[in-house]
């Protein structure tokens, strides 16, 4: 049966809840996320529980995070998958958020909610089957049913795809793929103002520092300097070379975007490392005769919120160039971590330390 839950009388659930002062919505604010991520996501399920107990939402099925600012703490649910079956391509919606501070659930349409019936679920299966589906926490991932074929639609902030797989013979037919400019920082908008109070990822790393800045409203304003950060001192000119001839040395070919092909690659434990030609695309295919390379692309899909790590190396001679692409203030001689998606610099920083940077260094050192 499929369980849409039309007849639930749903009201965007108004919990009033008054605060005289800033300070006290502050103080509610700072309790709430001082519980920590898990503790949230259970507090949202309970509130979905009370509140709509024919819901019926299995957590394993949904990428959950949790947002925050000074006034307001979010539990986004994302559904991993979304399946549009035959005839019902318009009036499907998976995806809702839950309000901790007011127990708000806000949906775009409690009548379209879908849950996939059995058979939904059998033909996604069938589809993972056939057709090369991406982590279904790096992408969006859509699956559309159609009288011949299932219709299937990846994208994330930087690349896109599109593959087709024949009902019954599970054929993949040709398949589209692609990539764009990325969206504006989160703390900007389209016009170029700045949020005053922008909602910030509340992760399992996340600090007390941090929760902090989130309840008295400290606004990141990313700007030119936001987008990269010298890192000479913890990872030296000598020491960058030492792990891109190591790559070039010991790895293997593997393409990881559609920017260009054959990046040499290798696989360290819990994540992959490829090296980016310092001409782009004019050395599409990262020959190591054409040019040298200039870039090291940390990648762990296992790691969502934070996935790519890229460091830049500008060497004598590089900024007078013209092959090669400096950003301004960037000075020669040295290492950059560049922030090209507008994440937490700082929490990117602190996991080069100490977690891919101490990896790099002992595998380089142990290799055989």
């Amino acid at each position: 049966m499929n369980r849409k839950i039309g007849y639930i009388l749903f009201i965007v659930l108004k919990t009033t809840i008054s605060f005289s002062q800033h300070q006290t919505m502050d103080s509610k604010t700072k309790e709430i996320i001082l519980q920590g991520k898990d503790a949230i996501i259970a507090n949202a399920l309970d509130i979905i529980k009370e509140k709509t107990p024919l819901l019926d939402i299995n957590p394993k099925d949904y990428k959950i995070t949790v947002w925050a600012n000074k006034k307001e703490v979010l539990v986004k649910f994302r559904r991993r998958i979304k399946y549009y079956p035959l005839n019902k391509q318009e009036r499907v919606v998976y995806d809702f958020s839950v309000n901790i501070i007011t127990q708000e659930i806000d949906i775009w349409s409690i009548d379209d909610f879908y849950t996939p019936t059995k058979q939904d679920l059998k033909n996604i299966e069938f589809v993972k089957t056939h057709a090369p589906l991406p982590s279904s926490d790096q992408f969006e991932i859509r699956i559309s049913e159609t009288k011949d074929q299932f219709q299937i639609s990846c994208t994330n902030k930087v690349a896109f795809g599109k593959y087709f797989v024949d009902k019954k013979t599970g054929k993949e037919l040709p398949s589209i793929q692609g990539s764009y400019t990325p969206m504006p920082p989160p703390n900007s908008t389209l016009s170029g103002e700045i949020d005053e109070d922008p909602l910030k990822e509340i992760l399992h790393s996340t600090t007390t520092d941090e929760i902090l800045d989130i309840i008295t409203a400290k606004v990141l304003v990313y700007s030119d300097a936001d987008e990269f950060i010298e890192i000479t001192e913890i990872l030296p000119v000598k020491e960058f070379e030492k792990i891109k001839n190591f790559i070039l040395k010991n790895g293997d070919r593997r393409t990881f975007r559609n920017y260009d092909n054959n990046n040499p690659h290798f696989h360290f434990g819990d994540f992959r490392a490829y090296l980016n030609s310092e001409i782009g695309q004019k050395n599409i295919n990262n020959d190591p005769e054409i040019s040298d390379f200039n870039e090291i692309t940390i990648h762990n899909s296992s790691k969502f919120e934070l996935q790519y790590y890229t460091i830049k190396i500008v060497r004598k001679g590089d900024i007078k160039n013209k092959l090669i692409f400096v950003e301004e203030e960037m000075k020669e001689g040295s290492i950059y971590l560049l922030n090209k998606y507008g994440k937490n610099l700082d929490l990117m920083l602190k996991n080069l330390k100490e977690h891919y940077l101490v990896i790099l260094r002992d595998q380089i050192n142990t290799y055989r």
